[in-house]
């Protein structure tokens, strides 16, 4: 069912690039399906049409944040690949 609602948001856009609506709805439904990047890069295009829209600003923060942790375990592994014994990164990582 989001696979066919992505489908017709991206249609609306080929047709209206400037489509807020179309361009928020897209990156709302790419971040339900894991598509973090992709519906970042959405939100930003919607925000550049309404810079204004906290319900995009918020849905954008949210994504961002979920990039954020799940890239997060990565740094620490490769600062424990350097230093195994580092404390610090051995907790951050075990969160």
């Amino acid at each position: 069912m989001l696979d066919r609602a992505e489908t017709l948001c991206v249609a609306i856009i080929h047709a209206n690039p400037d489509d807020f609506d179309a361009l928020h709805l897209l990156a709302i439904i790419q971040a339900q399906l894991g598509h973090d990047e992709d519906a970042l890069a959405n939100y930003n295009k919607a925000l550049m049409v309404k810079p204004d829209s906290a319900e995009a600003l918020y849905n954008r923060g949210i994504t961002l944040r979920n990039l954020i942790a799940s890239r997060l375990p990565l740094e620490f592994d490769r600062a424990l690949a350097v230093k195994p014994d580092f404390a610090a990164a051995l907790i951050n990582r075990g969160r």
